[in-house]
């Protein structure tokens, strides 16, 4: 603005030196140079013939106002040129006023535009005093964008850069207030397109700060949402060092920290691929007993939570319980339970286990069957295949034999029958050795050809 003036000026002055001096009406004085000119009771304006025109001090509330209107088009209202760091044009706002104001075209004309120097200069650069925005905008009624940038080749449409605390934020957004219009975003982003593959909104977190951090509204608004397009992600975040690439924090009345809507075809909500040996998706509870990552199914059957292991042993699902790692608890790896008639957990396999409990500790149970309301605690449909089982050949001659190799305890019960219809000959006891992991199966009486006794062990 002072440069403006300073054109403007010098066009004044131009009009006194030359043979063509500044009128005015009796009671204004022409306008001179070198001093202070006052007591216009009307605007001083300078026009040319193609329609270009300035006005000084208008009484109206305008201290110069510029009219670029050439016939061809593309005249500058008010152009200030700078040299060395100087700057071109220069407003300053009093009270709550802004520095500078700018109303677009009718025909969507830009209200303030601003190109940067041949060397990475700036378009249009703000800095904050104290609280407040370097830049801040407002959309207009019908749907408007408070601030759009558009990337050029690889640019950036808008970037910002954060300095202070660690709550400082680069670029900030505010969805509707309470009492607003709808629950509007605080930032929205929208992908290249046509093959490009520019993300919406590009962020990378330094040190150990997080390239996304949003906090959810009070009434179960949502941190970051985000939609793709096509084979293009809705949010994408990178991390800095340890840090997260994408970080949300729910509101206070039961918000959602992060919440993705697939594409609608078949799209993924939320997808993380991790690096090496980092996980892909990775989510902590809150401290009064919140679930670190809870999936819903969709209305057609959908599955809550799925899992696919990679390579040829990957596991699809992994669940720690509190303890398993460095001790100090007793938590559950892995919880279902069923709705009506459907099971809790299912497991199956083609030629695998279906379902594999094992226990690493001696007061340990690998698989624990268990029926709280007199119910049949244990059902297997099909033949049950049991490790302390077997067959005892007993010789011709011989009334008895000892099967070794089966760990014992006080509580073991070893039963036994003759698989065999042999006049006289039954079973007369089955004696358990504990200390030698072994058990002898006494017969009635000798054989005269060899008997096959079954036996099993139970606890």
């Amino acid at each position: 603005m002072a440069g403006a003036a300073g054109a403007l000026g010098a066009l004044a002055a131009e009009s006194v030196v030359t043979a063509q001096p500044a009128q005015a009406a009796v009671s204004n004085p022409p306008v001179l140079l070198g001093t202070d000119n006052t007591g216009a009771t009307a605007p001083t304006g300078i026009a040319t013939t193609n329609g270009m025109s300035a006005t000084l001090a208008d009484p109206a509330g305008f201290g110069v106002t510029g009219n670029g209107g050439l016939s061809g088009g593309g005249g500058i209202g008010v152009a200030g040129f700078a040299t060395g760091n100087n700057v071109g044009v220069e407003g300053r706002g009093a009270g709550t006023g802004a520095g500078v104001f700018g109303t677009g075209g009718d025909s969507d004309g830009t209200g303030v535009s601003g190109v940067g120097g041949a060397s990475n200069g700036d378009g249009v650069k703000g800095s904050g005093t104290g609280s407040g925005a370097g830049v801040s905008g407002t959309g207009g009624g019908s749907d408007g964008h408070g601030v759009e940038g558009i990337a050029g080749g690889n640019g950036v449409g808008v970037i910002g850069h954060a300095s202070g605390s660690a709550q400082s934020g680069g670029v900030v957004g505010t969805g509707d207030p309470p009492g607003g219009v709808g629950p509007g975003p605080g930032v929205t982003g929208e992908g290249g397109h046509a093959g490009n593959g520019g993300p919406g909104v590009l962020a990378f977190g330094g040190g150990t700060a997080a390239g996304v951090s949003s906090q959810g509204g009070g009434a179960g608004g949502v941190g970051v949402q985000g939609t793709g397009t096509g084979s293009e992600p809705g949010v994408s975040g990178t991390g800095g060092t340890s840090a997260a690439g994408v970080t949300g924090t729910g509101g206070s009345f039961s918000g959602t920290g992060v919440s993705g809507t697939g594409g609608s075809t078949d799209g993924t909500g939320v997808t993380g691929t991790g690096a090496g040996k980092g996980t892909g998706v990775t989510g902590t509870g809150g401290p009064t007993s919140g679930t670190g990552v809870q999936g819903t199914g969709g209305t057609g059957n959908g599955t809550g939570v799925f899992g696919g292991g990679g390579g040829s042993t990957g596991t699809g699902v992994v669940g720690l319980g509190a303890g398993a790692l460095f001790g100090g608890g007793n938590g559950i790896g892995v919880s279902g339970a069923g709705g009506g008639t459907g099971d809790g957990v299912l497991g199956q396999a083609a030629t695998g286990s279906g379902v594999h409990g094992k226990a690493t500790a001696a007061a340990g149970v690998g698989v624990l069957a268990e029926n709280t309301a007199g119910g049949p605690a244990l059902k297997a449909a099909g033949p049950a295949v049991f490790s302390r089982s077997g067959i005892l050949t007993v010789a011709a001659g011989k009334s008895s034999g000892t099967v070794t190799g089966v760990a014992l305890s006080a509580a073991s019960l070893v039963l036994a029958t003759v698989q065999q219809n042999l006049s006289g000959v039954y079973v007369r006891c089955a004696v358990p050795n504990v200390a030698g992991s072994s058990f002898t199966i006494n017969l009635s009486k000798a054989v005269t050809a060899s008997a096959k006794v079954a036996w099993f062990v139970v606890n």
